[in-house]
């Protein structure tokens, strides 16, 4: 019985650290218009005349650390694979160490779109520290982290090395796009609320009207996305809860959204939410179960809702 035991064990730790933390996937979702709200039935539409049919690619917990090979070669396949979106969104902890940052470079080198590229920056990309150990410690604390032992990561280099490649990063601010056929859309990033106070009128400052899109890496935000009456929102920051059980959800959100909330697309009030699963984790807990890392191409028009997945075709023990 030990020994049975034993193996089955072991076999469930190596699945968890070595293969399914590779087993990369496309999450692609298609978004509709609703006529008008009243008959949105399903809750998961846009308004009719908010925009137009776009591509978004969203991409969102990365945590690279220099060995990142693996998971370059996944986002080069998704690039390769899909053509050019109208926007690229990256939300967050894009960074884990500071031997990461080539990697982020190097993603922010693969990017090409038609209408832009915007990121928000998570706790991550400013700070490493054993400390994080306690958002997995602590799996119901949903507090913000008071360490005061945080070690800095390069976020300035960061910060600039994204500009330097086009990708605009929004710190509780806003841009104006024009789209295609008129009209235009605001992006919205905010600051990662785990570690910061976010400046919401500033950030929402002169979009009043327009149809806005939200990024910012912690879904804590939820409720004050909701009640600005934002279009859509993508957040990051749950990693979709790394380990998740059947009728339970995710383990561990480290956020006020719920298990059942910790991944997906959901409704509250007029706002459309999207939380992806993300790519990585800081090191010491990279570990998933029925919870692969993942990418969102999100299409905006169709008939209807719709997801499906696109596996990776990436040599899963590259390192």
């Amino acid at each position: 019985m030990f020994p049975a035991t034993f193996l089955a064990g072991a076999s469930l730790f190596v699945w968890m650290t070595c293969i399914e933390t590779r087993r990369y996937r496309l999450w692609r979702v298609n978004l509709p218009r609703a006529a008008n709200q009243a008959d949105d039935d399903s809750g998961l539409a846009l308004p009719a005349d908010s925009f137009p049919d776009l591509d978004i690619l969203h991409i969102t917990d990365t945590h690279f650390t220099g060995r990142d090979e693996a998971k370059l070669k996944f986002l080069r396949s998704v690039f390769a694979k899909n053509k050019k979106p109208d926007f690229v969104f990256l939300t967050g902890d894009i960074l884990d160490t500071p031997s990461g940052l080539e990697s982020c470079l190097e993603l922010a080198k693969m990017i090409e779109t038609r209408l832009g590229a915007y990121a928000v920056l998570g706790g991550h990309d400013f700070f490493r520290n054993a400390e994080l150990w306690r958002k997995y410690l602590s799996i119901y604390k949903n507090t913000p982290s008071q360490s005061s032992r945080r070690v800095p990561n390069p976020v300035a280099r960061l910060r600039d090395g994204l500009r330097s490649h086009g990708v605009s990063v929004l710190e509780d601010e806003n841009r104006t796009v024009n789209l295609p056929g008129g009209g235009r859309v605001a992006i919205i990033g905010l600051n990662d609320v785990f570690f910061f106070r976010c400046d919401y009128d500033r950030a929402w400052d002169g979009v009043d009207g327009l149809p806005s899109i939200v990024l910012a890496h912690s879904p804590d935000v939820l409720d004050e996305v909701a009640e600005r009456g934002s279009d859509l929102a993508f957040f990051g920051h749950t990693h979709g809860g790394q380990v998740r059980l059947p009728f339970r959800g995710a383990i561990v959100t480290r956020s006020m959204v719920g298990a059942q909330r910790a991944r997906g697309v959901f409704r509250e009030k007029r706002t459309v939410f999207s939380i992806n699963q993300g790519l990585g984790a800081t090191r010491g807990t990279h570990i998933r179960l029925c919870c692969p890392p993942e990418v969102t191409l999100m299409s905006i028009g169709g008939a209807r809702f719709t997801q499906s997945y696109s596996p990776a075709t990436v040599n899963p023990h590259i390192s």
